[in-house]
Order: C-alpha cells, then sequence, then structure tokens
C-alpha cells in the first residue's frame, strides 16, 4: 500500500453541475459527502463558482465566439480559478471530481498508486478510465497506467505543469468548450486502466439527470448575439456593519483560529463564545455548550448600531472566508434581507430537500424559506425579535434549561416570515461542515418539541400584522423586487 503521507501533496476541488429538480437533493448530498470524504486528507480547494448571469462569465462572455459551442463554459471558467488558487499552495498535484462520483472505500489507494506511476513529463491524469492511445502500459497488473489522447472531466488530475499550462493557455484564449480546448493544450496524459481496483463510478441517476439538463438547458450564450449587455447590480455606498460571534467547543481547537483571525482581519466585532474549560484572554469565556444559550447571548449582547450579527460555529472550514465576506456586502445592502448563509457541505436545509421561493439555475443567490443557525447573518430587527424571544422564554412557565437548543432557526424563519423579509443562500460559496456533532439526537429531539411549543406561545402573544396575512401574501410582498436585485450578483 503506497504511504498515507503522500495524500498531503494532493488538493482536490469538485465541481457541482446542475441536476434536473428531481435529483436536486442527491446533487446536493453527495457534492457534500465528496467534500467531506477527502477532507481533511487532501487540501481542499474552495473555488467560489460562477453563473450564467455571474458578471465573471458576463465578462468571460465577451470574449468568446458566440458561433462556437460554450457548453462547458461555466466548468472551465471555475476550473481556470480553481487551478489559480491551487498554484498559489505547496501542493504538487490537483483533482478535479464530478458531482455525480462514486468514490469505493480503496480509492485513495489507486490515487496515490497512479501518482507514484506518472511519467515525469505527464502533465494530466484521467482518473475515469479512458481508452489508450498507445498499447503501453507503464506497469503490469490492474494498478498499471496507459498513454492516453485526453482526460475525462469526471475525475482527472493536473500536476502543477498541467495546471500552468491551462490557466497560461485559458488567460490568453478562453475557451467554452472543455474537448476543444484539451486539443489546443495537447497535454501529456495518462490514464488508469479500465480494471483498475478502486477507480470511480457514477451514480447512473445522477449523472443521466445532469446529462439531461445540460442538453434541455443550453447556455445564454447562444442566444446572446443581440442582447444588450446586462448590468449587474448596484448598491449603494454603505457597507453594513456585521458583529460576528463564533461558537467555540471542545472539538474546535484546530479551527477556531482561523475563523477568528478571518472575521477580525475582515474588520468585524469579533466575540468567540468558548464553551471549553480553557479560558483565553479576549474571549467570552464560562458560556454553556448549550446552542440555545449561546445564540441568546449573542443575540442580548448584539449592539443595534450594527446592521447585522453574523454567528458562526467554527467547525465549518474554507480557505477563502474573505471573499464570503467581500460578497456578503452586496447582498447585505439589499432591501428586504432577514438572514443570509452560504451553502455547506452537511446541512439540513439542502437547497434540494425543500420548495424554496425562487431558484434559478442561471443565479448565483436562492430565495429560501429556511437558513441554518451555522453559519448565518441576520438582520439587526430579527435579532431583536429574538431576543424579545429569549425573554419571553426565561419566564414561561414551561421553562426548561436547554442543554442543546435545536429549532432556533424555525423561531428565526417565523420572525422573518412574519417581518416580510427573505432569506438569502448563495450557491456560489461553499464552506465545509463535517458531519459530527457534540450532542445525542435523542436529547435533541425531547428539547425541540418543548422548545416549539414555547415558540408558539411567543407568536401568539406577539402582533407584528395583522392576522389576515396569510403566508402566500407575505411570500409575495417584495419578492419580484428581490428576485430582480438578486439577478446579476
Amino acid at each position: 500500500m503506497p504511504n498515507l503521507n503522500f495524500s498531503q501533496s494532493i488538493a482536490f476541488a469538485v465541481f457541482k453541475s446542475e441536476p434536473e429538480v428531481d435529483q436536486r437533493l442527491n446533487s446536493d448530498i453527495n457534492y457534500g459527502a465528496l467534500i467531506n470524504r477527502f477532507y481533511p486528507q487532501f487540501r481542499w480547494i474552495s473555488t467560489s463558482r460562477n453563473f450564467e448571469k455571474s458578471p465573471g462569465i458576463h465578462d468571460l462572455r465577451s470574449k468568446l465566439d458566440f458561433k462556437e459551442d460554450n457548453r462547458d463554459i461555466l466548468f472551465l471558467d471555475w476550473l481556470n480559478r480553481t487551478c489559480i488558487n491551487f498554484l498559489r499552495t505547496d501542493t504538487a498535484h490537483l483533482l478535479i471530481l464530478d458531482t455525480s462520483l462514486a468514490i469505493p472505500e480503496e480509492f485513495e489507494v489507486i490515487l496515490l498508486g497512479s501518482i507514484a506511476l506518472l511519467n515525469a513529463q505527464t502533465e494530466a491524469l484521467s482518473i475515469w478510465p479512458l481508452p489508450p492511445s498507445a498499447r503501453q502500459s507503464i506497469a503490469e497488473g490492474s494498478g498499471g497506467l496507459e498513454i492516453a489522447a485526453s482526460i475525462s472531466r469526471l475525475a482527472f488530475l493536473l500536476t502543477r505543469q498541467g495546471a500552468k499550462k491551462f490557466v497560461s493557455y485559458f488567460d490568453q484564449n478562453p475557451c467554452g468548450d472543455f474537448t476543444a480546448l484539451l486539443l489546443q493544450l495537447n497535454l501529456s496524459c495518462q490514464t488508469i486502466a479500465e480494471n483498475s481496483e478502486g477507480r470511480p463510478y457514477v451514480f447512473i441517476d445522477l449523472e443521466e439527470s445532469q446529462r439531461k439538463f445540460a442538453s434541455a438547458h443550453p447556455s445564454l450564450m447562444r442566444h446572446m448575439e443581440n442582447l444588450l449587455n446586462p448590468t449587474p447590480i448596484t448598491s449603494s455606498n454603505q457597507i453594513p456593519k456585521v458583529q460576528a460571534y463564533i461558537s467555540h467547543w471542545f472539538s474546535t481547537w484546530d479551527s477556531i483560529d482561523d475563523v477568528e483571525t478571518a472575521c477580525k482581519n475582515f474588520g468585524y466585532a469579533t466575540t468567540v463564545l468558548n464553551t471549553t474549560s480553557e479560558e483565553k484572554a479576549g474571549w467570552t469565556n464560562g458560556i454553556p455548550i448549550s446552542f440555545f444559550r449561546q445564540m441568546e447571548f449573542a443575540c442580548s449582547n448584539f449592539n443595534q448600531s450594527n446592521d447585522f450579527l453574523l454567528f458562526i460555529t467554527a467547525d465549518v472550514r474554507s480557505n477563502n472566508w474573505s471573499e464570503l465576506f467581500s460578497a456578503s456586502e452586496k447582498i447585505l445592502v439589499l432591501n428586504g434581507v432577514g438572514s443570509f448563509s452560504p451553502t455547506l457541505s452537511h446541512e439540513w436545509y439542502h437547497l434540494g430537500r425543500d420548495k424554496n421561493y425562487y431558484y434559478d439555475s442561471d443565479v448565483s443567490i436562492a430565495v429560501v424559506p429556511v437558513n441554518d443557525l451555522i453559519v448565518t447573518y441576520i438582520h439587526k430587527s430579527v435579532v431583536s425579535q429574538m431576543n424579545n424571544f429569549f425573554e419571553y422564554f426565561c419566564l414561561h412557565p414551561d421553562r426548561f434549561d436547554p442543554v442543546v437548543g435545536v429549532g432556533l432557526e424555525l423561531l428565526m424563519k417565523k420572525i422573518i416570515h412574519d417581518s416580510r423579509r427573505f432569506s438569502l443562500r448563495s450557491r456560489r460559496h461553499i464552506l465545509m461542515h463535517p458531519y459530527s456533532k457534540s450532542y445525542e439526537w435523542n436529547e435533541s429531539a425531547k428539547e425541540f418539541y418543548s422548545l416549539r411549543k414555547i415558540q408558539d406561545d411567543f407568536f401568539a402573544n406577539q402582533i407584528l400584522y395583522p392576522s389576515s396575512s396569510t403566508p402566500e401574501m407575505i411570500a409575495g410582498d417584495g419578492l419580484q423586487e428581490m428576485i430582480d436585485a438578486i439577478q446579476w450578483l
């Protein structure tokens, strides 16, 4: 077996191809599973993704020939920026994977073994087996590699030389077709053998759904010849003021420094809610590990001179927090924002799980029913109402001491809904969130129903708007204005 320490020389990235609606949840789940599978043994390159209506794609589109087939432009734009991010690291190989892949347990073994067998001049390795261009095996047996004319976009590996070649060429000669670009690049390629043990496979329904979507949803580029240049929405010069709270517990010692440093470097007033027994100067120590109590403290401590409260659980990882923070400034200034979150590799409220108020495959922002309280910006008016709830909770005859406190996101959902605001989710910015949790599910389930009962009593005693307002009326109030505002973000 290859030395697994060799895995530290590998960076990886996963491209989220768009499926049809019936496979959207499966796509969300498998996409996150791939990220969580390889993190942290490989270095994750979390490049944001552009969409058809993203300014970056609009700029790239202006450089391309409309008569060419540009069906892969979103993937190639993402791959180019991923290669740039990869070349800024000290890793030797970049692994690119598609969302539809099924990865067997032995995959890491074949990957590391294949890297050890690469020719010195090889620039790309197809991890999805391709027919060899010459009957020349580099080594005998199922672990051998063969010379190939190309690579498959489903799964491939680039060396640093291959990534440099791609970036250098794409910068001068942007192209929207993966196959055509490979011909121009003339990469030195190898492929794993068809019978290689540990080779990846695909989830057939998901891969077929992606192909159907691509064929039924041709690129906007094919219809843009006579279209006036779209102008991305401009916001006021106002920069939203954000106060950040970071939840830290016994298992987040290896990540808390990165999150705290990122928030402070961006200029956020930052408080670490320290639930561990080890106190640290500059942190708020002695906070219960109960999620309920952490959110309660954050809302009561929040300074209403700020515009948004940002709550982050310190187990979330990103290699570019500042990019998310910068992008949020264009979103938080929009009228009607109640909450805003990035997409997480592991979350309950996947975009494919619920019916969204607005979801367009060409737009980077979705309007959703609810955001989870893992990485979330919350408008100050919503924070104020949440603070009212916590005060109400403490006086309620059925009050209890929550050990966990799950379900607060549904409190936030109701407050946002009743105040005619909206929850927005970024599809561009992806953060890694692990599967592990610090509480028992049975314990949290018991608390959930008790908490929901008190929440119901709270709303029965709160009149934000006339009771004649129905969910449909509120959802429609201002929705079109919000859709217009996020079209070109």
